[in-house]
């Protein structure tokens, strides 16, 4: 670990030299937006409004910079935000202010694969070959004996090139440049396996959905940024998402992403930040709303996917259910009073934001967050614990 983490600091000393020689798109002031979720506020008559207010407002006291949370459970939908969007205009946090969901968006991701499995285009024990060039499957270990389904449940064992020296500098010396499919890819050429073929589930934070993005480009003949937006952003109304950067992004409406690399309270700008957007494992905007939109659809009304897929979805598929990954989307489970509850969904973390979108059927509630500070990881600057602590709580406070 040591010798990622002196690659990883050397890497941001090189990221604020960049940032202090070049113009860039991110650099736009953040501003107020206006907060029109199609439904009078009623925040302030829920019956846990303050031990939710307490929440937010804790984390952003310890010097979190922002964060918006939305809750809608059986007493309605409580919203709230603490904090900052822009710490040097002072642009206070708003439930309409976009960031990036990070993983959140394998998510989105694997809908798509289900989608074109209802359609009968994909079948989820095809060969990942029978999509992807064989020169690029030939360079990846484990990736000739993968299936679409190992790339969801993530057994494919595939490289995990988010820990790679190689990755990382590139991604902190190309701050705002794009990754290629092909680029991503490289990173795992010639690199021994994560572990062996389908011998476990383990969680996979890059490979196994850019490969299925790739499978979704090959299917319907184009990037998979164009089914994500017609089948749907514009179908649940997603007015507020965008992906990046295959669509404009409105940045004045975008929180500054932050991170506090020294661990010393010193919170650094990092919106501009590429790791591989775009790309099936990252890189969509959006906020709480759209989010919430989009896991009620998903989990409680089932009408984005099939009942049949969602249930493909939830199931992990033997092996080892320690991970509580499924196909394509992650479960967690909180003990409240000797009861078990299990929440369904996706957390995201990077180096400048983290997010949550998550569903419990036991209480029928809804819970999705923004946060704009990297957390990606455990003991990721100063505020990770804080962030962890109260991710803990306001799961327990609602399933109480």
């Amino acid at each position: 670990m040591f010798k990622l983490d002196r690659i990883f600091i050397l890497s941001i000393f090189s990221l604020v030299l960049f940032n202090a020689c070049k113009k860039k798109e991110t650099d736009q002031s953040v501003v107020a937006c206006v907060e029109n979720f199609g439904w009078i506020d009623s925040s302030a008559s829920h019956p846990k409004n303050a031990a939710y207010t307490q929440l937010i407002q804790g984390l952003t006291d310890k010097g979190m910079p922002g964060i918006s949370l939305m809750i809608q459970d059986q007493q309605g939908t409580w919203y709230k935000s603490s904090g900052y969007a822009d710490i040097a205009n002072r642009t206070k946090m708003q439930g309409c202010h976009l960031g990036k969901i990070a993983s959140v968006t394998k998510l989105f991701t694997a809908v798509m694969i289900y989608k074109l499995v209802e359609a009968g285009k994909i079948n989820l024990d095809d060969l990942i070959s029978k999509y992807i060039d064989e020169k690029l499957i030939g360079k990846i270990k484990n990736a000739e004996k993968a299936r679409v389904r190992d790339l969801l449940s993530h057994s494919s064992g595939i490289y995990d090139v988010v820990f790679d020296s190689e990755f990382i500098l590139y991604t902190f010396n190309n701050l705002d440049k794009e990754k290629s499919y092909e680029k991503l890819l490289s990173f795992a050429f010639g690199k021994n396996p994560a572990f062996e073929y389908n011998t476990k589930h383990s969680y996979n934070q890059t490979l196994n959905h850019v490969l299925l993005a790739m499978i979704i480009n090959k299917v319907i003949g184009a990037d998979q940024s164009t089914m994500l937006r017609n089948e749907v952003f514009n179908v649940l109304q997603m007015n507020s998402s965008y992906i990046r950067p295959q669509e404009t992004l409105p940045w004045n409406q975008i929180a500054k992403g932050y991170y506090d690399y020294r661990k010393e309270g010193v919170l650094q700008d990092l919106t501009p930040l590429y790791t591989g957007d775009g790309k099936g494992f990252t890189g969509i905007y959006s906020n709480p709303n759209d989010l919430r939109l989009f896991t009620n659809a998903l989990y409680r009304d089932k009408t984005i996917i099939s009942p049949a897929m969602l249930t493909e979805m939830t199931t992990i598929q033997g092996i080892d259910t320690t991970m509580g990954c499924a196909g394509g989307c992650r479960a967690m489970r909180i003990n409240v009073n000797g009861n078990d509850y299990t929440w369904y969904g996706h957390p995201g973390g990077e180096v400048n934001y983290a997010a949550g979108a998550f569903y419990c059927p036991d209480i029928k509630a809804t819970i999705t967050f923004i946060v704009n500070y990297g957390v990606a990881f455990s003991d990721m600057g100063a505020y990770t614990d804080d962030y962890y602590d109260f991710r803990r709580k306001v799961f327990i406070e609602l399933s109480k």
